[in-house]
């Protein structure tokens, strides 16, 4: 049970037992490390046997699996010396395929000594082994653990070995009934993702992937994982070819008109909460769509609205959909001016996404009256030339992230939620002289702070508190 301590009484008798075993570990542990460094490396049963328990014991103990790989190696070039019958060198490798089969089926899936062991042994075997690897062994660990991403590696790993359309597809098909037992399972969305890029007729691979995906939004619209997929497929470079966003367009009005047929006072509370997780994928795909599409779409009026929804289905995830909303906003702004844009009163929270609609030129930013959070990091295009940048009535906190407007001699930061400023002599910014900061609680500190900001902006010639 939670919150109770675990029995600690243990017998005398148990005890003593648990100390003998402690104690054979250790011995065996000591006389196996001593033979390590002697390099006695002949592969005798009573060292086989002893290697084999430990590494059951303690199958990250890398030191014995370098030991017991010395020793088969050693097997191996002997056999290959004495000219002895390739079975002998195979019932050799077998035997370890077994001892790591053991470990990771019955004591530590997860144990990364064993499946760097495991490769190694099964690239010396043959196309047979590989596909006996993957059909039995390995499907019967995934079973344990089916998001175990050690295994998943492994298997990719031997499916590279076999280089095979026809396993490859066979692979495909696997993932499939994966998906029919899980649909959430990740990690079988991500190999199928590494499959697709191997494919050599990709507009047929993309149209197949996107009609598996719209198989698994039309059987449970909620389920995320299948619209994490079909995101990739949206941005594959050959989407366009097959005119992939459109149809995905077509299919989120399609799920959400077929949800919204039902008003709320049909449905109970517990049928509204799941109608509204199987409309939020949609409608989230259908607004992030047009960011991505450069002409204006038709709906757009209609789509604005889906972002007032969003926040009602997902409050938790309300800061991200105003993001993405602002984004909207922004990428629908006329800008003919591109050394003066003034947005305002826009609801903008963020906008980074400037860097794709004004050039390097632009000399004057307004955007104020608006609920900018913070000021970006413009990674892509630093706005070089800004020099005025007016961010009054918002919601910034921190006076960060100037490197990005390395030109910048005014920045109005008024009314906002800046309360406090710490000198970083990385952040020094030499262009700007105007600071206005008036209507934040900083000010009511302003002698405590002033000498950090004269410091950060040593041109600095005009600071407004007040």
């Amino acid at each position: 049970m939670h919150n109770r301590p675990r029995d600690q009484k243990i017998t005398e008798a148990k005890r003593q037992a648990k100390e003998k075993k402690k104690l054979k570990y250790v011995a065996l542990k000591g006389k196996l490390i001593d033979e390590y460094q002697r390099k006695e490396f002949e592969m005798t049963q009573e060292r086989n046997k002893e290697l084999a328990i430990m590494l059951t014991i303690s199958p990250d103990f890398l030191t014995l699996w370098n030991y017991r790989k010395e020793m088969v190696k050693r097997e191996l070039a002997k056999i290959k010396e004495e000219e002895k019958d390739d079975e002998e060198r195979k019932k050799i490798l077998e035997k370890e395929m077994q001892l790591t089969y053991s470990i990771l089926y019955n004591r530590d899936i997860k144990s990364y000594g064993t499946w760097h062991h495991r490769w190694w042994i099964i690239q010396q075997l043959g196309k047979k082994e590989w596909e006996k690897d993957i059909t039995l062994a390995i499907t019967a660990i995934l079973k344990i653990d089916v998001r175990n991403f050690h295994c998943w590696n492994y298997r990719r790993n031997v499916i590279g070995l076999l280089k095979s359309k026809e396993v490859e597809d066979k692979e495909m098909q696997f993932l499939e009934l994966l998906f029919e037992e899980n649909p959430s399972n990740y990690s079988a969305w991500h190999n199928r993702s590494l499959i697709l890029q191997k494919k050599k007729n990709l507009e047929k691979a993309l149209d197949d992937e996107y009609e598996l995906c719209k198989k698994m939004f039309y059987t449970d619209a909620s389920d995320q994982s299948a619209w994490i997929y079909h995101y990739s497929l949206l941005d594959h470079e050959k989407a366009a070819d097959i005119d992939l966003l459109k149809r995905d367009q077509e299919t989120c009005m399609d799920l959400i008109e077929a949800e919204e047929e039902e008003s709320d006072d049909e449905l109970d509370e517990d049928e509204v909460k799941e109608r509204d997780a199987r409309l939020k994928w949609p409608i989230l795909t259908l607004t992030t769509n047009i960011l991505r599409e450069s002409t204006k779409h038709p709906e757009e009026m209609k789509i604005q609205d889906k972002f007032d929804e969003l926040k009602r289905i997902d409050p938790i995830r309300k800061h991200y959909y105003e993001d993405i909303q602002s984004d909207f906003i922004i990428d629908r702004q006329k800008i003919a001016d591109q050394q003066k844009v003034v947005i305002q009163k826009a609801n903008l929270t963020r906008f980074d996404r400037l860097q794709k609609s004004v050039t390097t030129t632009l000399v004057t930013l307004d955007l104020s009256h608006n609920n900018i959070r913070c000021i970006p990091r413009l990674f892509s295009t630093p706005l070089i030339s800004l020099k005025t940048l007016i961010l009054d009535d918002n919601h910034i906190q921190f006076i960060e992230n100037l490197e990005s407007f390395p030109a910048l001699e005014t920045l109005s930061l008024k009314a906002n939620a800046i309360a406090f400023y710490t000198f970083e002599k990385e952040h020094v910014h030499d262009q700007l002289t105007t600071l206005c900061l008036q209507e934040n609680p900083i000010v009511e500190n302003k002698e405590q702070y002033e000498a950090s900001l004269k410091k950060s902006f040593p041109s600095l010639s005009s600071l407004s508190f007040l």
